[in-house]
C-alpha cells in the first residue's frame, strides 16, 4: 500500500506530500517490513521495492530539505539493528542506492541541521557491522563521498552535539576494519581533515558521552596501522591535539565505561608503533596526564573486560618500553602485570 502512495506523490512533484508519505513509511510500515524481510524472496522483493521508492523520492526532490530529512530518517529507521532483519535491510538499502542519496542529501543541504543529523545517522547505521557485507558497504560509502560529507558537516556544525555525535560515528564505522581497503579509507579521511575535525568535536562537547565515545572510537580507528602512512596519521593526530582531547574526555567522564574503553583504544593506537617519532608521542601522552587517567580507568572499571584489555594495551604502548615512564606508572598505582608485555 505504501509504495503506490509514494510513487503518486513523486509524480505529483509535491514535496510536502512526499515528505509526509516518507514519514508514514518510516514509522507505520516499519513493523510490517521487519516481518516481511524474513518471509522469502517475494517478501524481500517488496521491501526492496519500497526502499527503492524512498531513494527515487529523494532523487526526484533533491532540493527539498523536508523530503531529504524524511527520506534519510526512513533509511535510518528501516536499517536499524545488527540482527538478521537489520542486516537484510542494510543490504537491500545499499543495493537501492541509499548510500548515494544520503551523501547527496548531506552535501546539498549542508546548512540544515535536521538533514545533516539524519543523513549522517544513516551513513553511520549502514556502515556498522562485522558481517561479510559490511566491508563492501564501507567501501561503497567511501567511494560515493561519505567521508568528505561527514567531515564537512562536522566542520560546519561544530556547536550541534547531535551532528558531532553522528559525524564522528559515521567516520568511526567507515574507517573500521583491517581489510585491504581499510587503509585507503583511513587515508581518505585523513586527507579530508577528519583528525582535527574530530578533535574539535571532543573539545567543544566535553560533557557529551555520545560525542566522547564516538570521537575517541573514530580516532582509534583512524590511528590504526603500522606502515608509513599509519605512522604519519599518528603524528598528525598528536599535532592536532588528539592526545590531550582524548585524555580530557576520559577525565571528564570517568564513570562511562564506553568512553574509557574508546579513549584507551585511541591512546593505545596513537602511542603505539616503533617508528622514530613514537617516543615523542609517548612523552606527549605522559605530559597530558594519560598514565594517571588510564590507571584510574583500569581501577574504576575492573569488571569491564574490554576496558581492562584496552587500558592495559594503552599503558603498555605509552610506558612499557620507557624505564622512566614505566617507573612513573608503578608509582601511580599501576599493577606490574599491566606493563609486562611490550606493544
Amino acid at each position: 500500500e505504501a509504495l503506490p502512495l509514494m510513487m503518486s506523490a513523486i509524480s505529483d512533484t509535491s514535496s510536502d506530500a512526499l515528505s509526509q508519505e516518507l514519514d508514514r513509511f518510516s514509522t507505520r510500515f516499519l513493523t510490517e517490513l521487519a516481518v516481511k524481510a524474513e518471509g522469502g524472496p517475494e517478501a524481500r522483493a517488496e521491501v526492496a521495492a519500497k526502499l527503492g521508492a524512498v531513494v527515487v523520492a529523494m532523487r526526484s526532490q533533491g532540493r527539498s530539505p523536508a523530503v531529504q530529512e524524511a527520506g534519510c530518517a526512513a533509511i535510518c529507521n528501516v536499517c536499524l539493528g545488527l540482527d538478521a532483519i537489520g542486516l537484510i535491510h542494510k543490504r537491500l538499502a545499499v543495493e537501492a542506492g541509499a548510500l548515494e542519496v544520503l551523501v547527496m542529501a548531506s552535501r546539498r543541504h549542508l546548512s540544515s541541521p535536521e538533514v545533516q543529523s539524519n543523513a549522517l545517522g544513516g551513513l553511520r547505521i549502514l556502515c556498522i557491522g562485522g558481517d561479510a557485507d559490511s566491508i563492501q558497504r564501507r567501501d561503497t560509502a567511501a567511494k560515493v563521498g561519505a567521508i568528505e560529507a561527514a567531515v564537512e558537516a562536522l566542520q560546519t556544525h561544530r556547536g550541534d552535539v547531535m551532528i558531532q555525535e553522528q559525524g564522528c560515528g559515521a567516520l568511526c564505522n567507515i574507517c573500521r576494519g583491517t581489510d585491504a581497503d581499510s587503509h585507503s579509507r583511513r587515508q581518505s579521511a585523513t586527507v579530508a581533515g577528519a583528525l582535527p575535525a574530530i578533535v574539535v568535536a571532543l573539545e567543544w562537547h566535553p560533557t557529551s558521552i555520545d560525542v566522547a565515545a564516538n570521537g575517541c572510537a573514530a580516532l582509534r580507528n583512524l590511528c590504526l596501522g603500522s606502515d608509513a602512512r599509519g605512522q604519519a596519521r599518528k603524528q598528525l593526530a598528536m599535532q592536532s591535539r588528539a592526545i590531550e582531547a582524548v585524555v580530557s574526555a576520559m577525565q571528564q567522564l570517568p564513570q562511562s565505561a564506553l568512553v574509557q574503553e574508546c579513549g584507551c583504544g585511541a591512546l593505545g593506537n596513537i602511542c603505539g608503533g616503533r617508528d622514530a617519532l613514537v617516543v615523542k608521542r609517548r612523552e606527549r601522552a605522559a605530559s597530558a596526564g594519560a598514565l594517571a587517567t588510564v590507571i584510574k580507568a583500569l581501577k574504576m572499571h575492573s569488571d569491564e573486560q574490554v576496558v581492562q584489555d584496552d587500558g592495559r594495551c594503552a599503558l603498555r604502548s605509552i610506558a612499557a618500553l620507557d624505564p622512566v615512564l614505566r617507573s612513573a606508572s608503578l608509582q601511580m598505582g599501576a599493577a606490574a602485570e599491566w606493563l609486562t608485555d611490550a606493544p
